[in-house]
């Protein structure tokens, strides 16, 4: 009974933390553009959050995220050549929304987050018991530091995530 109840947690606790395409479509609105399976269901899909911030998804067989990539958007302006950086207070918001903290199991005691900066590019990960997150960043005070982030739910459907 003890170990019914102990995969049932553990169950409920995995399949809360992913959104399905549904979910994202219900915060996020209409997605731009779809990758269909054979079934007619997404395997992965884009999503414009802000004028300057896209996500694309990949889905598992379960039908739930995957693989989530935050990258800048569009410039604004076409003659904007500069580097495209996101808002890190702005992903950390998002983060929060399709990965909360308390959803994202604990971390493990082998050194599971850090920060490494070569120069002005840098690397942000956080390893969690059911999530993992990089952020390639541009390292300084600047609060618009975010490169590109991504988000690898790890559950068993899910192909594995690299460092």
């Amino acid at each position: 009974m003890r170990v019914l109840l102990c995969c049932l947690l553990a169950s409920v606790t995995t399949t809360t933390l992913a959104l399905t395409s549904e979910d994202l479509r219900q915060m996020y609105g209409a997605s731009t553009n779809v990758v269909p399976r054979r079934d007619g269901t997404p395997n992965s899909e884009s999503f414009l959050l802000s004028p300057n911030i896209k996500l694309n998804v990949q889905y598992g067989s379960d039908m739930q995220a995957c693989l989530m990539t935050f990258e800048p958007g569009a410039p604004q302006q076409p003659e904007e050549h500069g580097e495209q950086l996101m808002s890190s207070t702005r992903i950390s918001e998002i983060l929060e929304q399709v990965a909360p903290a308390d959803k994202r199991g604990e971390k493990p005691r082998d050194g599971s987050s850090g920060i490494s900066c070569a120069g002005s590019i840098g690397i942000w990960f956080e390893n969690y018991a059911n999530v993992y997150i990089r952020h390639d960043i541009r390292c300084g005070e600047d609060p618009n530091s975010e490169k590109r982030v991504r988000v690898n739910f790890k559950r068993e459907v899910c192909p594995k995530f690299e460092h």
